[in-house]
């Protein structure tokens, strides 16, 4: 029987600048020396630009990545994330853009046109967190900074969908967050692998057999893994692991089961194989991935009015 996970403390919820009546968007423009904001999240999307911030750490739902010089990153309203800096860090000049603004910008008549479809995919996708290359960044840059250096108004707003635009046309990105630690919608228009996808979703904690994921859509296994791999570009034992590594991080995160607890509560059978598997995945053990986070959660005494 699988137990329920003991909670832990709760992210920060940060309640930002946007107003809806009155702004379309946001737009802060900052020169810094540190990153001191602790994790948290919005129901806003975000879009995230940071300059000269080589040694910064980047958190994104699970996903922890060291930053480049150059950093692009739209995460979607309701995901974790923090840049953070490592404790032998030293300061030095940066710039960060952030530009906060509601999905309801365009709102679901909009983006249901096929004009819009790009953009509407490029919002699925930031469920889960999107990083851009530096070959896409040194194109979207400088429209980032005339945006930063304009005043608010029509013109801004006009210049954002020309990015959101862009950005939607490029496959030169990865994601960050696990789909199960999002819980990001399955984007998928193939009924038949949507179908396999939910049922692995939610059966992913018990053993799942090939067999039985072949008889959903009427296929032998072979034929199966080849259709399975060819529509999400990894193999059914990689999803399996994924979706439980995105469960076993969420309960690292928002609860206080042991290792040993969430090893065999995510579907895991060794908890060897499970400090393994995270470890390569993850670039951290369970154990070092929980003390990352649990130091990313602290939030002082001046963030207090922020919290809900």
């Amino acid at each position: 029987m699988k137990t329920s996970p003991k909670q832990a403390t709760a992210t920060l919820t940060e309640i930002t600048l946007l107003n809806e009546r009155s702004e379309c968007l946001h737009l802060e423009k900052r020169t810094k020396t540190t990153f001191d904001y602790p994790l948290h999240k919005h129901k806003e999307l975000e879009i995230n630009y940071v300059e000269n911030g080589a040694g910064l750490k980047r958190i994104v739902g699970d996903s922890v990545e060291p930053v480049v010089d150059l950093d692009l990153t739209i995460v979607g309203g309701g995901l974790e994330h923090q840049w953070a800096e490592p404790q032998e860090f030293n300061g030095k000049e940066m710039h960060e853009i952030t530009i906060h603004f509601s999905r309801s910008l365009l709102g679901e008549e909009l983006l249901a046109n096929q004009y819009f479809k790009g953009i509407n995919m490029l919002f699925q996708r930031a469920q889960r967190g999107i990083c851009f290359s530096q070959a896409v960044i040194a194109r979207i840059k400088p429209k980032l900074w005339q945006m930063a250096n304009m005043e608010p108004g029509f013109a801004r707003f006009i210049l954002l969908l020309e990015v959101l635009h862009e950005l939607s046309e490029t496959n030169d990105y990865h994601l960050l967050a696990s789909e199960e630690f999002s819980q990001a919608a399955i984007p998928s228009d193939n009924q038949r692998i949507r179908l396999v996808l939910e049922y692995i979703n939610k059966h992913f904690r018990e053993e799942i057999r090939l067999q039985d994921l072949a008889d959903l859509v009427c296929m032998t296994p072979t034929s199966f893994s080849r259709f399975f791999n060819l529509r999400t570009h990894m193999s059914v034992s990689d999803y399996i692991i994924e979706c439980r590594l995105g469960y076993a991080t969420r309960q690292l995160i928002d609860s206080v089961q042991t290792v040993l607890e969430i090893c065999y509560d995510s579907g895991f059978n060794n908890v060897s194989n499970f400090n393994r598997i995270f470890k390569k995945r993850k670039g951290y053990t369970p154990t070092e991935f929980r003390k990352q986070y649990n130091r990313s959660k602290i939030v002082g005494d001046r963030y207090g009015d922020l919290l809900k």
